[in-house]
């Protein structure tokens, strides 16, 4: 089949992934649809665009719009990875070169280098990844609080049974 950019939608709960048309149309998918449900205000989902390498020329201006977090506003918004095709990863790629591709692709596509830098600074598996780990600490130091409570109320709760 052909290929076509995959919109992947991540609450920091659930990892959820379709293959999506463009915008606006994928909105409206299941996944999109999922994600809402599980996290209606948009405060814990991240948005990925994969695949940005099979978008058509003519229609970058709607992905832009999704990537500048103007359509389906999530507050953590949405970051674009190019990950390596299935010759690249036949050809048994390193993580290094692949980074490098992907530089490589984000700088050299004009459509791409052309969009505002709040969004061409969520390019990339590097950026992705620097945003689920300053989530990872935000979560963790919100949630162990509540973790060591409970264990605490468990433990007494031992202690006199």
């Amino acid at each position: 089949g052909s290929l076509s950019p995959i919109l992947h939608v991540l609450p920091l709960q659930l990892l959820a992934y379709q293959p999506c048309v463009p915008p606006p149309s994928c909105v409206t998918q299941q996944i999109v649809r999922m994600a809402r449900a599980a996290d209606p205000d948009g405060i814990r989902t991240i948005g990925v665009l994969t695949k940005p390498d099979t978008i058509e020329d003519s229609d970058h201006e709607p992905w832009v719009e999704v990537l500048d977090n103007k359509r389906y506003h999530l507050r953590l918004g949405y970051y674009c990875v190019r990950n390596p095709s299935p010759g690249e990863l036949s050809s048994n790629m390193t993580l290094e070169e692949a980074a490098e591709k992907e530089v490589a692709f984000f700088s050299t596509k004009s459509e791409f280098r052309r969009a505002p830098a709040n969004v061409r600074q969520r390019y990339g598996v590097a950026a992705l990844r620097e945003a689920l780990s300053q989530e990872l600490v935000v979560l963790a130091q919100r949630e162990l609080p509540k973790l060591r409570q409970s264990v605490d109320m468990a433990l007494a709760q031992v202690r006199l049974g």
